[in-house]
């Protein structure tokens, strides 16, 4: 009994100092009716549990703690509990149920939303001071461009809207590109309980179930929300841009503007399919973009378009995408990353049939790759974000920028090394020469000769060195601006760029919020309210913070996806019996990582699976019974154990495939 007690005190503390836990640490877990990790390890593994445990998933490990219950946590229950310490024996004291998961997939994101200490529900105050504004009414004071056809595009969910955008030919030339956004600083003040809300929140959270806004519904579903057919106050930026997407000049402008139309990247893409409108490769000749498209717009257009309204949006988008043709080649001419990857998200469904109606099931995910719908926005708001970042860059404005730097010297030799496991380290030769940490414009034309190279090749090649060139990147950051191009003023590693920020969405980002008050002080338009300053001081903490919450956002998206998905893959009739596509993503002497390339979630397999495995650390990757497995390995893997409370996902391999990265040893080599 002493011998059992001595071992399980020595397994939890490694347990704490893996799980990377203090005393005093919140943790969120689901009680369990046994402590099979001690049981298993003690002389007597027949021995009966006689208390409840605390299960708690980290760092792709379970980890388990005695935890002291009330009356009102039983077994079975997802509980928020503290770490606490007695001798050197750690115990988990509950401090409150949230219930049981029964599959809800809104259980999870309660879960995750509590867990990271997301702000959910809006203050009173808030809530009362967003309610007393009143809606925009056009009284003269602005520029008029509501008689402009003005269109935004967006998912089919989306509810905020908060950039339209209009493109026409330019008479010398080019294209004349407008991005309207949502003038967010005409109603949130700076210094007013809402800004105050706004930057403590810092994004809003897009998840499978719900969104968790930056602004009460009041502001960003309804008056800062660009619903077609009402007016709305805007800041615009009208830009100017040559057949090869090179902006010749900018004019900013606040304005009111109203929507014509609603669409969505699915419709768009209907009517860019419609007219064969594709993106222009690298092999066309230079000059044609604007004549290809006037074809299409005047010549497709007359002849099918059978309603007047209908005929206007497909002008209008076909315009959009003549000028977007030119942004395509201006991004390659001034070597732009550009890394396509696949987007999964999850399909959900009410259940009508379980013991509680309503309830969201995952049934599935869905993967898909960007559109030229959705390019055509993206590259349209970086052509505005571009715009007013240099045009603040040049008038020494204090605002926030986005900074996004070359990798590192470790980092990229990281990423020779994964090309060398996938056999395209000649990728990375060009002309002749290697490259070298802090020289941009080398580093990223080795990147682009890699992505072209596997452009070709076989999908999980391709993917694989993607991935290897994602893992290789800085992490983009926000800083404090007006230092024109030096260290420090924006410079955009992965696009090419000099300076650049975030503009076009102050509703979701507050960062935007804080670029729109600099840029409108500095034009000399913005209000001044005397009990309030005109605009926020930008500083580091608040850069830092900007950041921190743009993190955190990112890991709630993640981990409620792979929870989500978790429950999904638990839930299956096939069960066990299913066998699913991976790639090793990473090498651990407990095990190693497999990503399901179908689900787009990880999973672990354990070393305990397998008589013999050796870790090779320097060379990061391992052998297991007779076969060789670095990152980029192929390999077939069963589910063994799907947790959705935590989101730990373990697997056990079924086969591995031949590939550049797995290869079969002699026996005697292991």
């Amino acid at each position: 009994m002493a011998r059992w007690q001595r071992h399980a005190g020595a397994r939890r503390r490694t347990q704490k100092l893996r799980a990377g836990l203090t005393e005093g640490s919140i943790v969120y877990g689901e009680i369990v009716e046994t402590e099979r990790v001690l049981t298993e390890t003690s002389q007597n593994k027949n021995r009966a549990p006689t208390r409840l445990s605390l299960r708690l998933a980290e760092r792709g490990r379970l980890c388990f703690f005695p935890v002291e219950t009330t009356r009102d946590v039983r077994a079975g229950e997802v509980v928020q509990a503290r770490l606490l310490k007695k001798g050197e024996v750690f115990y988990a004291q509950a401090l409150k149920s949230l219930g049981h998961f029964d599959g809800n997939v809104s259980f999870l994101s309660a879960l995750s939303l509590q867990q990271l200490s997301v702000r959910i529900e809006f203050p009173s105050d808030v809530l009362s001071e967003a309610a007393s504004l009143e809606g925009y009414v056009y009284a003269g004071e602005r520029e008029d461009m509501r008689t402009l056809d003005f269109v935004t595009i967006d998912g089919e969910q989306a509810r905020d809207f908060d950039d339209a955008v209009h493109a026409e030919e330019h008479e010398q030339g080019g294209w004349l590109v407008r991005v309207a956004i949502a003038d967010v600083a005409h109603y949130v003040r700076c210094g007013s309980r809402l800004d105050e809300e706004a930057r403590l929140r810092g994004n809003s959270r897009y998840l499978a179930d719900r969104v968790v806004p930056m602004l009460p519904p009041r502001l960003s579903e309804d008056l800062c929300s660009l619903r077609a057919g009402e007016d709305r106050p805007c800041v615009m930026a009208e830009m100017a841009v040559d057949a090869c997407g090179r902006l010749l000049h900018t004019r900013l402008a606040r304005v009111a503007m109203r929507v014509r139309t609603r669409l969505t990247y699915g419709g768009v893409q209907e009517i860019l399919d419609k007219h064969g409108c594709y993106e222009e490769t690298q092999e066309e000749t230079r000059g044609n973009t604007r004549g290809n498209t006037r074809g299409n717009t005047r010549g497709n257009t007359q002849g099918e378009a059978q309603e007047e309204t209908r005929g206007e949006t497909e002008q209008a988008v076909l315009r959009l995408y003549g000028a977007w043709r030119a942004l395509a080649r201006g991004r390659r001419e001034r070597g732009a990353l550009d890394i396509v990857r696949e987007e999964h998200g999850v399909r959900l469904e009410r259940d009508d049939k379980g013991a509680l109606q309503g309830a969201l099931r995952c049934v599935g995910v869905s993967a898909s790759m960007a559109s030229t719908a959705h390019r055509l926005i993206e590259d349209t708001m970086i052509l505005a974000n571009v715009a007013v970042a240099e045009h603040g860059s040049k008038a020494g404005a204090d605002f926030v920028v986005r900074a996004h730097e070359p990798p590192s010297l470790e980092k990229w030799q990281g990423l020779e090394r994964d090309l060398a496991v996938l056999g395209l380290s000649s990728l990375l030769e060009v002309d002749g020469g290697r490259a070298k940490a802090g020289e941009a414009e080398g580093l990223r034309s080795r990147l682009r000769s890699v992505l072209a190279g596997v452009a070709r090749r076989e999908g999980h090649v391709s993917f694989s060195a993607s991935e290897a060139i994602l893992r290789a990147q800085s992490q983009a950051r926000y800083v404090r601006g007006g230092e024109g191009s030096g260290k420090g003023g924006g410079e955009h590693f992965a696009l090419a760029l000099g300076c650049y920020c975030h503009f076009t969405s102050p509703i979701r980002r507050y960062a935007d919020l804080c670029v729109h008050r600099a840029l409108l002080e500095l034009l000399g338009l913005e209000a001044s309210v005397p009990s309030l300053p005109s605009v926020s001081s930008v500083s580091s903490s608040l850069c830092e913070g900007l950041v921190e919450n743009e993190r955190s956002a990112i890991l709630l998206e993640r981990l409620v996806f792979q929870r989500t998905v978790c429950a999904c893959l638990d839930a299956r009739e096939e069960g066990r019996r299913e066998v699913f596509d991976g790639l090793v993503i990473k090498v651990m002497g407990f095990g190693f990582f497999v990503r399901l390339t179908r689900w787009g979630i990880e999973g672990v397999v354990m070393r305990g699976a397998f008589v013999r495995y050796r870790y090779r650390r320097a060379r990061e990757e391992v052998e297991v019974e007779g076969v060789r497995l670095a990152f980029g390995s192929r390999v077939r893997v069963r589910v063994k154990e799907s947790d959705a409370v935590s989101g730990r996902l373990e697997l056990e391999l079924e086969s591995s495939l031949s590939s550049s990265s797995a290869s079969s040893l002699p026996a005697e080599a292991c």
